[in-house]
Order: C-alpha cells, then sequence, then structure tokens
C-alpha cells in the first residue's frame, strides 16, 4: 500500500499486482509546446531504485532489537536483473513488523522483487484540464506510448494567464 496524507486526512491506497486503468490518455488530450512539438518528456527510472535481491524479514520477537529480532527470513533474487545492472539489495527497508506468516512474507518479497528488479520509464506530460480528477496513485494508460500502463506519481496544476490555458503536468511511471 501507499500511505498518503492529504488534506488533514490520511489514506491508504492499496497497490495491485496487475494494474487496471482507471482512464486512458488519448493524443488529442496530450498538449503541444508553442512549436507543436509534443509535452512528453520519457525518462528511465534512477538505476538506485532498482531492487533485484531481497532479504524479507518477519515474525518480530519484541523483546529482541536490531535484525536479531525477526524470527524468519523470506528471501529471494532475480538472476537476470543481477546479470544487467549487478546486485542490488536495500537490507534495510524489507523489515516488516507485523507480518507473522512465511505465506505473506513471500507475497510481499515477490511483489516487491516484480515491481523494482528492472528500471521502468518514468513519463511526464503535459495535459488539459479535463483532467484534473487524476491524483497520486491512479492507473493510467498512455495510448500513444503503445498503452503504456502507468502509476500517476505527481500532478502538478499551473494556472494560465492572458495568453495561455490552465494546464497540469502529469508525472507517471511505468508499473
Amino acid at each position: 500500500c501507499w500511505f498518503r496524507f492529504a488534506s488533514g486526512k490520511a489514506y491508504l491506497l492499496y497497490r495491485t499486482d496487475t494494474l487496471s486503468s482507471d482512464k486512458t490518455i488519448t493524443a488529442a488530450m496530450i498538449r503541444q509546446n508553442d512549436d507543436f512539438t509534443t509535452t512528453t518528456r520519457i525518462r528511465r527510472s534512477s538505476l538506485d531504485e532498482v531492487i533485484n535481491y531481497i532479504d524479507v524479514y518477519y515474525n518480530k520477537d519484541w523483546s529482541l532489537t536490531g535484525n536479531d529480532a525477526y524470527k524468519a527470513i523470506s528471501s529471494a533474487s532475480d538472476a537476470t536483473s543481477i546479470a544487467a545492472y549487478g546486485q542490488k539489495d536495500r537490507p534495510d527497508v524489507f523489515k516488516f513488523d507485523f507480518v507473522t506468516d512465511a505465506t505473506m512474507a513471500a507475497d510481499l518479497r515477490d511483489f516487491y522483487i516484480a515491481r523494482y528488479k528492472d528500471r521502468k520509464k518514468v513519463v511526464t506530460i503535459g495535459l488539459f484540464m479535463d483532467n484534473s480528477e487524476l491524483e497520486y496513485a491512479d492507473a493510467i494508460t498512455i495510448t500513444p506510448l503503445g498503452a503504456l500502463d502507468c502509476e500517476v506519481r505527481n500532478v502538478r496544476v499551473s494556472p494560465g494567464s492572458k495568453l495561455s490555458i490552465d494546464t497540469i503536468e502529469l508525472t507517471a511511471r511505468e508499473y
């Protein structure tokens, strides 16, 4: 899940294994620059985001501290990703205090390996105000990019002026 705090309320946004699109972004929805070039920019996620080896620590003994407090570890790696990027792990991230079941730990481990084993496309795109309902963690499909399924990471509204219209800049990450 994503934990978000907005407008004085806390939200827990469930993340699924597969993405079901909330909205499809077509070519007609994408703004163009003054010189008629697209506002769409694509880059790859940072190499620092790649995680291809995971130790999930779980089943915590609350009377102990540190890594010794966890009675069980569930490990996994992705050989293809390790061959491409070298072994990338984040040992302090995957400590689950309230996971007590091996099946749940394995599910978490597999979810994170699948999500972070590769560098993903990050798309920044200019849209018109009729897309103002989009917000963090919404699922979108961008059809001009080969029906690319993405998760919205940032929405920025830019007010217009007497010479230009209000616009939205959306940043989304490939799922």
